[in-house]
């Protein structure tokens, strides 16, 4: 049976005032709080003891500008910072395995006092030496062995994953995390991998900002660790992917239907690590993948099998572990019906006509919903070739005039976001009071189109309403249910979807 690690939360206050009404919060959830000193104010340092009688265990790190923190590198004032943390009945002190070997061997010699980590945080260009060096290392008897090193999803499998395997020592308690795109793997896969604790972030609901990136909100986690077997592990991959809501969404609904699921992001860099990551992530017990930009075509190359709403729109959004390889669904197809439904019928759009924005895969996927609807839709886009392929594979048709007025134009490329430069096509032309304009990029990143919509008095939509309904698909293709209808309508509060 999987050793239950302790799940230690970073909190991210910075005084003693918001602390203890943190710590407090904490009550019951079997979680133990890191209090990063580092981060504190010099000034609140004599006021620690004001943290006792803790509600909850305490883990004190006071980390080095050195290894990622705060806090002195050397000398006497860190020394004392330190002496002052192990005179304190904390649960546990931090210490650094490089700055702080004095105080390590002092401490590791008491009988009393706090349990010691000794940390080892290792730069992005640690060598495969360096790591299995840190990885050698043995705690103290009265403490742990912790280490940290930045790391792509590729690396990860490469070498740092098999380094972690080869290398475990039940005699020796001890806790390994990757930082950067990787981050969310160890930490997720901490019980299978023997490890003693593992840090997490503030729940779900706090609404404060973790301190590490890489951290996953704790009573999500607690929840996947504690069922075990049972547990359901996803993820999203892309690029970049820490902007996205969908985490939040799918947490928020495993916590609600009482699911044993975990959703993390995963930082895919290229292509070529899409393809190679793909090939491991069922082996640490990933069942269930979303794809977003840029990788969508690439998951359906990758997948043993795919819907026929993927292989039309050339492209998958969902991938699912079937027992012998990877399923491939385009729930972007669905989710596009479902708003051009509802837009018909709730009087917003005749659906008598329909103006897309692009060629690529999610122009097909609202092509393929508006078939479903019985429309043929209209394209508008740059490349000549690709028009002419959506008008031969599915039925598309090109706009009978340049300046054809269209009652709904749905937007179908990856302009708004920070990096995908303007839409160079002359869709304004096509734009009269009252067209609705469908966003498929949701909360975008550049206000334009909007601007330029709403001048000319249309109804401009992002794509945060789109996100959710394929949300839905996707947990009703996972879990063989859809989430309960008043979660969609949280979700969709809480992304600004108000009609």
């Amino acid at each position: 049976m999987a050793t239950i690690p302790l799940i230690i939360v970073t909190r991210p206050e910075r005084s003693i005032a918001e602390l203890r009404p943190a710590l407090q919060q904490m009550v019951g959830t079997g979680a133990a709080a890191e209090i990063r000193i580092d981060r504190l104010p010099e000034s609140e340092l004599d006021r620690l003891d004001e943290l006792f009688p803790s509600p909850v265990p305490l883990v004190a790190t006071y980390r080095s500008r050195a290894e990622g923190g705060a806090g002195r590198d050397v000398g006497t004032a860190r020394s004392d910072v330190l002496r002052r943390l192990l005179s304190l009945p904390f649960s546990y002190v931090d210490l650094e395995a490089r700055s702080d070997v004095t105080l390590v061997e002092t401490a590791a010699a008491r009988t009393d006092g706090p349990r010691l980590i000794v940390s080892a945080h290792l730069p992005e260009r640690a060598s495969l030496d360096e790591i299995e060096a840190a990885l050698a290392l043995r705690g103290p008897a009265n403490g742990w062995t912790k280490v940290v090193v930045p790391s792509t999803l590729d690396r990860f499998y490469r070498e740092i994953r098999p380094i972690v395997v080869s290398s475990r020592s039940p005699s020796s308690p001890r806790i390994v995390h990757t930082t950067g795109p990787s981050g969310p793997i160890l930490r997720a896969r901490a019980a299978a991998f023997g490890f003693a604790g593992v840090f997490a972030g503030p729940a779900l609901d706090s609404n404060v900002a973790t301190v590490e990136p890489s951290q996953l909100p704790f009573d999500a986690l607690s929840r996947y660790i504690s069922a075990g077997s049972a547990g359901r592990l996803f993820a999203l991959l892309g690029h970049p992917v820490d902007h996205s809501f969908s985490p939040r969404i799918h947490a928020q609904w495993y916590r609600t239907l009482n699911e044993p699921g975990l959703y993390v992001a995963l930082d895919v860099l290229s292509e070529q690590e899409f393809v190679h990551v793909l090939g491991h992530l069922n082996e640490d017990g990933f069942i269930g993948l979303n794809v977003t930009h840029p990788w969508k075509g690439a998951a359906l190359g990758a997948a043993s099998r795919a819907s026929n709403a993927a292989r039309a729109a050339g492209c998958a959004n969902t991938l699912t572990y079937d027992g012998g390889g990877w399923f491939a669904d385009n729930f972007d197809v669905d989710a596009m019906e479902r708003r051009l439904r509802e837009l018909r019928d709730g009087g917003a759009w005749p659906g008598s006509d329909l103006l897309v924005l692009g060629s690529g895969g999610a122009a097909r996927a609202t092509v393929l919903a508006a078939d479903r609807l019985g429309l043929r839709a209209s394209i508008l886009a740059r490349d000549p070739r690709r028009v002419r392929t959506l008008v031969r594979d599915l039925g598309a048709v090109v706009p009978e005039r340049p300046d054809s007025p269209a009652s709904l134009i749905v937007q179908a490329t990856p302009v708004g976001r920070s990096d995908a430069g303007t839409l160079e096509l002359p869709w304004e032309a096509h734009l009269r009071a009252g067209t609705y304009f469908l966003d498929f990029v949701y909360r975008p990143d550049e206000s334009m189109l909007r601007t330029r919509v709403e001048s000319r008095q249309g109804i401009y939509e992002d794509g945060s309403r789109l996100l959710v309904y394929q949300a839905v698909e996707t947990h009703r293709r996972w879990w063989g249910i859809p989430p309960r209808p008043e979660s969609v309508d949280g979700a969709l509060k809480e992304m600004g979807c108000t009609a």
